[in-house]
């Protein structure tokens, strides 16, 4: 897939070889970075990153980018592939600040980006740092930019999770994107789950590792077990797609996934549970309906040039058990999609689970 556009504001690009250094040379090729211009890409963790980079023929320090639990491109859902988009600098203003592993975050300082008028920030946090609330809860604080992003994967490995910034692969917590453009830009989220009225409370927990030891005084994995139906050696990631809870924040529920159930009877979270907080089963909607109400909704009067997407790796498990993939795939086929499966989504001031969300752009009105 050639696009050779002459003043295209935004260029997407996806290689499906197995080869990691073919497939960036495919990726340049498909995209042609002018100098100057920012390439955003998303690589599975089964690739090799230092090859990526080593033989992307263009400037490296132009790559920023994440490894991945799944990549979103013009072929498709895919696994083991090589996703990028390429933002024009007649059309975008990219400043990108790397987050090193630190205890305090209290003096995090955003760069200003104000060549144009429309201001957003992309945020790839590494998924294994435990970190995003607490970047975004100072971020919120401090910036007042719409901020869409993902925690970076491992392909369900939960080893080692890698982020780039400027062509290096950086040992750190994240990379954000501060971004303007002289694009029309919208930020959305999507969730296909509901709170019921099945309630339990964490008894005992450990937040900063996010972690639960016990839920309404029992042994963890055993009550989640029992409050859904289902038998405590048959909890997986495919069991968590489909029986996730809900916490009730500024008067608005959001999603909290498991991400394991571990030998000790304690659940791992892919967010932060604390002490006392009381947690409600959620019950889902039709996943491939909710992928058709955000193209419609993300269409609207027009469509986007692109749309930046950020799916947690639990609803791609969910559409692969259900047997509908492609299908909620044609849902966003129309839309440009480049993007990734998670450990997590950021949305504006709060890390989520278990939704698709990202920054969508239009032909400025």
């Amino acid at each position: 897939m050639t696009q050779d556009l002459i003043g295209c504001p935004l260029k997407v690009g996806h290689s499906v070889h197995s080869h990691s250094a073919v497939a960036s040379r495919e990726l340049f090729e498909q995209l042609r970075p002018e100098k100057g211009d920012t390439v955003v890409f998303f690589a599975s963790s089964k690739l090799d990153l230092t090859q990526i980079l080593a033989a992307w023929p263009g400037n490296a320090d132009e790559l920023h980018g994440c490894t991945t639990s799944g990549e979103i491109g013009p072929k498709g859902y895919c696994d083991q592939s090589l996703v990028a988009i390429c933002l024009s600098k007649n059309a975008f203003e990219v400043k990108p600040i790397v987050v090193p592993a630190q205890p305090d975050y209290s003096h995090l300082q955003l760069p200003s980006a104000e060549k144009f008028n429309h201001h957003f920030c992309i945020s790839l946090l590494d998924g294994l740092s435990v970190q995003e609330e607490m970047i975004l809860s100072i971020l919120s604080r401090k910036n007042s930019y719409p901020l869409a992003g993902g925690s970076a994967g491992d392909d369900l490995g939960f080893k080692k999770t890698r982020v780039v910034c400027a062509g290096k692969i950086e040992d750190c917590v994240g990379v954000l994107l501060v971004c303007s453009t002289n694009l029309d830009v919208k930020i959305f989220k999507e969730q296909h789950f509901l709170p019921t009225e099945t309630r339990m409370v964490t008894t005992k927990s450990d937040p900063s590792k996010r972690v639960v030891f016990e839920l309404n005084g029992k042994p963890a994995a055993q009550e989640y077990a029992r409050i859904i139906g289902v038998n405590r050696k048959d909890l997986d990631p495919k069991v968590f797609s489909k029986y996730p809870v809900m916490v009730k924040l500024g008067g608005e529920h959001y999603v909290r996934s498991i991400q394991t159930a571990n030998e000790d009877d304690s659940l791992t979270f892919y967010c932060a549970i604390a002490n006392g907080i009381v947690l409600r089963l959620a019950s889902g909607n039709e996943i491939l309906k909710s992928s058709l109400e955000l193209h419609d909704n993300l269409a609207g009067e027009k469509n986007p040039l692109a749309v930046i997407v950020f799916e947690c790796i639990l609803r791609k498990l969910e559409l692969e058990d259900l047997q509908v993939k492609d299908k909620a795939f044609e849902a966003l086929k129309g839309l440009n999609p480049v993007g990734f499966h998670t450990y997590g989504e950021q949305f504006n001031g709060v890390h989520i689970n278990q939704t698709i969300s990202g920054v969508a752009f239009y032909e400025a009105a």
